[in-house]
C-alpha cells in the first residue's frame, strides 16, 4: 500500500468473524462499564503488552502502508476489541458478557494466536473501517456537525475518554471530511470521497456479516437487560398472551414421550407455566433454546421452583442449532419466529425433526395501523425510517404473513400444512414500557440500532412525548386493540430419508458450533 488508497476490507472482516474476533465501539461500552477494577487493570496490562509484541515498526508498515495513524487510536481499538469480543462471545457461549481479570487473560491468549498466524494488519485495518463507518455515518446523518461536539464523541460516541482530534486529523489527511465556517462555527462535513467511502464500508459491513451480527448481539443484550422485567412488559401490554399459550400448546398436539426443541424458550412461561414440560411427561424431553443468557437464568429458576426434571437448557438461535438431522419429534417456538429469519429457523427445523415429525409456531402477524390511527400517529417517525433505507444498511423487517408462512412451509419440504389465525388484543397506552418494547424487542430495533447514538436519543425523547400527550389526547381506548396472530403446524414428510453418515469426520466449524450452543442441564 503505497498511496492514500483506501482498502477494501470485507475479507478483513469475514476472517476475525470465522475466528470469533470482534470490534464494536457500542458493545465495547456496554461491557466497559460494568469493569471491575482488577479487570480494568489486567486489560491495560495485556493490551501494552500486546502493542509491545506486535505493533512494530514492520507490522505498521505492512498493515497500512503510508495510511495515516496514531497510537493512542491503535490502543484505543484494541482495547475496545478486547471489551467487545468478550461481550459477542458471551452473547453467542452462554457465558459472562463482562470478563472478569482471569478471562482477559485468557482473551489476550486467543488473541496472541490471531495475531501469530495472521498479523495484526487484518485486525486494525477492520477495526479502523468500522470506526470510519461510524464517524462518516454520525456527520452524513446529521449533515454536518460541529468541530467540538465530533471531537468529544457527544453526537456518536459519548462514553470515549479522550478527545477524537487524532481521528479527525486522519479523516481529513483521507480526504474524507472536510472543516467549513457555519455562522462563524467550524464544522465537519463529508466530502464526496468521503459520501463514496461510507457507501463502501457499508457494503462490506453488510456483505461480511458484521451489521446482522451486530444487531443480533445488540438485539440480545436487550433481552439480558430486560430479563425477568420482559415478562412484567409483555403481560401489561399483551394481557391475553398466557390464554394464547395455552392455546397453542393444544394446537401443537405434542404426545407425551415426545423429545421437543423449543427455540426461542426465553424466561420458560410456555415451557413451564402454559405446560410444555407437563405435557411431554417424564418419558419425554423439552430442550429449551435462547440466545439471552439472563433469559435463560429466569427460566431455570422458573423449572427448579417447580421441580420439574424433564427440561434441559442450552444457548442457541433457531437458525443454527447443534443437533443431528432427525433429532426431534417435535420443534415448537412461542412468539419466537418473528426474531428469526423466518427461512432459515424453518429450513433448521425441517432438518432436526424425524421423519413425520412436526414444527409448530406461535408468532405475531403484521400490523394493520390504519385501523389505529392514534398508534400510528405515534410511532410515524418509526414508519418513516422504515420506508426510507438508507445507505447506512436501514432495512425493512416485518413480520410474516399467514400466506407466506404457508407458501414457505411448501417450498421447504413440509407436508399437511396448517395455518389459523387468532386473535390478540393489546394495551399500548402505557406509554414508556409501550417505547421500550417497541424499539428494544421489535421490527424496528434493527433500524433503531443503526442510528447514531444521539439521534437514538433524540427519537427515545420524541416518542415518549409523543405518547403522552396522544394518549391524554385521544384516551386510552385509543390505543386498546386487537390484533393478529398465527399459528402454524406442519410435518416433515414421513417419506422423506434421514442422510446416512460416512464415518465419523467433524469439521472444525461444527466442533465450534458445539462448544457455542453447549448444553447445561437445569
Amino acid at each position: 500500500m503505497t498511496t492514500l488508497d483506501l482498502p477494501d476490507v470485507t475479507e478483513d472482516l469475514r476472517l476475525l468473524l470465522e475466528q470469533a474476533v470482534f470490534f464494536d465501539p457500542w458493545l465495547g461500552a456496554i461491557t466497559e462499564r460494568d469493569l471491575d477494577p482488577r479487570a480494568e487493570f489486567a486489560l491495560e496490562e495485556h493490551v501494552a503488552a500486546f502493542l509491545a509484541q506486535y505493533w512494530t515498526v514492520q507490522e505498521k508498515a505492512r498493515s497500512l502502508g503510508i495510511l495515516p495513524i496514531y497510537g493512542d487510536i491503535v490502543h484505543d481499538v484494541l482495547r475496545t476489541a478486547a471489551l467487545s469480543t468478550s461481550c459477542m462471545r458471551g452473547v453467542y457461549e452462554g457465558l459472562p458478557r463482562v470478563p472478569d481479570a482471569e478471562g482477559i487473560h485468557r482473551l489476550f491468549g486467543e488473541l496472541a494466536q490471531f495475531a501469530d498466524v495472521h498479523g495484526v494488519g487484518p485486525f486494525v485495518r477492520a477495526a479502523l473501517s468500522v470506526l470510519a463507518y461510524e464517524d462518516l455515518l454520525a456527520i452524513e446523518y446529521f449533515g454536518g456537525v460541529r468541530e467540538d461536539d465530533f471531537t468529544t464523541g457527544r453526537l456518536h460516541r459519548p462514553w470515549v475518554e479522550r478527545p477524537l482530534d487524532n481521528e479527525l486529523s486522519v479523516m481529513l489527511a483521507l480526504g474524507t471530511c472536510e472543516i467549513v465556517l457555519r455562522d462563524g462555527v467550524r464544522f465537519i462535513q463529508t466530502t464526496p470521497r468521503g459520501r463514496e467511502r461510507l457507501v463502501d464500508l457499508s457494503k462490506a459491513l453488510r456483505d461480511a456479516g458484521f451489521l446482522s451480527r451486530r444487531v443480533q448481539a445488540l438485539y440480545i443484550a436487550h433481552f439480558d437487560e430486560q430479563g425477568a422485567d420482559y415478562d412484567h412488559i409483555f403481560d401489561k401490554l399483551v394481557p391475553c398472551v398466557p390464554e394464547r399459550r395455552r392455546d397453542f400448546l393444544e394446537f401443537c398436539r405434542i404426545e407425551p414421550g415426545s423429545r421437543v426443541l423449543e427455540i426461542g424458550s426465553g424466561t420458560g412461561l410456555f415451557t413451564v407455566e402454559a405446560g410444555l414440560a407437563d405435557r411431554v411427561g417424564d418419558a419425554g424431553i423439552v430442550y429449551a433454546m435462547d440466545p439471552s443468557p439472563e433469559m435463560t437464568m429466569v427460566a431455570k429458576r422458573r423449572v427448579r421452583k417447580g421441580g420439574i426434571r424433564n427440561v434441559r437448557f442450552l444457548f442457541g438461535r433457531a437458525e443454527q442449532v447443534p443437533f443431528e438431522d432427525g433429532s426431534f419429534d417435535a420443534v415448537v417456538g412461542s412468539l419466537a419466529l418473528h426474531f428469526t429469519d423466518a427461512r432459515q429457523a424453518l429450513a433448521e427445523a425441517h432438518r432436526l425433526l424425524v421423519p413425520g415429525g412436526h414444527v409448530s409456531m406461535f408468532w405475531s402477524l403484521p400490523w394493520d395501523l390504519k385501523r389505529v390511527p392514534a398508534f400510528a400517529e405515534w410511532i410515524a417517525p418509526l414508519q418513516r425510517m422504515m420506508q426510507h433505507p438508507k445507505e447506512s444498511g436501514f432495512t425493512d423487517r416485518r413480520f410474516i404473513t399467514m400466506q407466506e408462512a404457508d407458501e414457505l412451509l411448501h417450498e421447504l419440504g413440509y407436508v399437511d400444512v396448517e395455518v389459523q389465525q387468532v386473535g390478540l388484543p393489546h394495551e399500548l397506552h402505557h406509554v414508556e414500557d409501550t417505547v421500550r418494547a417497541i424499539l428494544s424487542l421489535s421490527v424496528y430495533q434493527r433500524e433503531f440500532e443503526q442510528l447514531p447514538w444521539a439521534a437514538r436519543e433524540d427519537l427515545i425523547r420524541l416518542l415518549l412525548a409523543r405518547g403522552e400527550e396522544l394518549v391524554e389526547r385521544h384516551g386510552k381506548a385509543a390505543f386498546s386493540f386487537l390484533n393478529s396472530a398465527a399459528f402454524l403446524r406442519a410435518r416433515r414428510s414421513p417419506d422423506d430419508a434421514l442422510p446416512v453418515r460416512q464415518g465419523h469426520v467433524v469439521s472444525f466449524e461444527r466442533m465450534r458450533r458445539e462448544r457455542i450452543s453447549r448444553e447445561t442441564n437445569a
